[in-house]
């Protein structure tokens, strides 16, 4: 989770950002991830053609 706190510094130019891991957790899951996934819908939505790869590995 440093490493989104360090994110949203440079990403916002927000040097005194400080959290801790509850407070990122909360961030990702109630503001980045409903936004990354409307996005990603929206510009499934707009797109014409859709190619779907799935890959799995079994490696242990």
């Amino acid at each position: 989770m440093a490493c989104t706190a360090d994110l949203i510094r440079h990403l916002f130019h927000e040097k005194k950002f400080t959290s801790v891991k509850t407070k990122t957790r909360d961030l990702i899951i109630n503001i980045l991830a409903p936004h990354a996934i409307k996005n990603t819908i929206d510009g499934l939505k707009n797109a014409n053609y859709i190619s779907i790869l799935v890959d799995a590995s079994n490696h242990k």
